[in-house]
């Protein structure tokens, strides 16, 4: 019993310990917003301001355009984050449900693109959305990410578990496969649809490399014009860039903790499959 009282206290120890270093650059970030640009560039640097310097996130905002950063990493991370749970969820009844030749080949070929390096991937789609005259618009940022090789096979995990019973009861009794999908296996699934949802908004909405090559000026999403806001400064200010990565912050913070547990249990019970 003292044994494995020991190794609890250890292992709440070492979590304690990566709890504070992963959430002190965090909350670095929102201290370095409050802080004056001599306390920015102080040497040692400033941890508490002195006065907290709240107008630095209005003079962000007269120096970039925020608002339309934000609006586009909005419906940029919404409109992709939509499609890609109808394209795996159809795509995985399809790969599990349907009786169809090489559908094992068909999805190691989905999972097979999650090995391919974002930076790779990117230099032949810009190729394409060019020919298209799509760059810097909303299809050309995000028609090439509605579809994902992790969404399939996440998705084609779950869909196993839903017993083929049901789907033949709901042919027999007349449902067409976009009904069973929709009101029948969708329901069934929904706590992994709620896990992908959040998993690739996530994702999405920090994204940086492809709204960086496919973008220019009015498409610009967060991440992106951060970074030009940075680089176009004469004198890096870091409180003003870190007003800025507030903003960005504070959206993704808020889902998380507003349903930062079904994160968790939607992966374990996905690596449980």
């Amino acid at each position: 019993m003292r044994t494995l009282t020991a190794k609890r206290v250890r292992a709440y120890v070492w979590l304690t310990l990566l709890c504070i270093f992963a959430v002190l650059p965090v909350a670095y970030v929102f201290l370095l917003a409050l802080q004056t640009n001599a306390e920015a560039a102080a040497l040692p640097p400033t941890l508490f301001p002195a006065s907290p310097q709240f107008e630095n996130f209005s003079v962000v905002a007269e120096r970039m355009p925020l608002a339309r950063y934000f609006y586009n990493s909005v419906v940029f991370s919404l409109s992709t984050t939509v499609a890609v749970i109808l394209t795996s969820l159809f795509a995985g009844y399809a790969t599990t449900k349907l009786r169809m030749p090489g559908r094992r080949f068909i999805i190691s070929m989905f999972v097979g693109g999650i090995l391919i390096p974002p930076a790779i991937r990117a230099i032949p789609l810009y190729t394409m959305i060019a020919r298209l005259n799509l760059v810097d618009t909303w299809a050309g940022l995000s028609l090439p990410l509605m579809a994902t090789g992790f969404g399939l096979f996440f998705m084609h995990q779950f869909l196993k578990t839903v017993p083929d019973s049901v789907v033949e009861a709901a042919r027999i009794d007349g449902c067409s496969e976009s009904r069973i999908v929709l009101q029948i296996v969708g329901p069934l699934v929904l706590p992994a649809l709620v896990t992908l949802f959040i998993y690739n908004f996530l994702f999405r909405w920090n994204g940086y490399l492809w709204p960086l090559v496919v973008t220019r000026r009015t498409w610009t999403t967060l991440p992106v014009g951060i970074s030009v806001f940075k680089t176009s400064e004469q004198l890096i200010t870091w409180n003003l860039i870190a007003a800025a990565a507030v903003v960005t912050l504070i959206p993704v913070l808020g889902l998380f903790f507003a349903v930062g547990g079904r994160i968790v249990k939607g992966i374990a019970m996905q690596a449980s499959k």
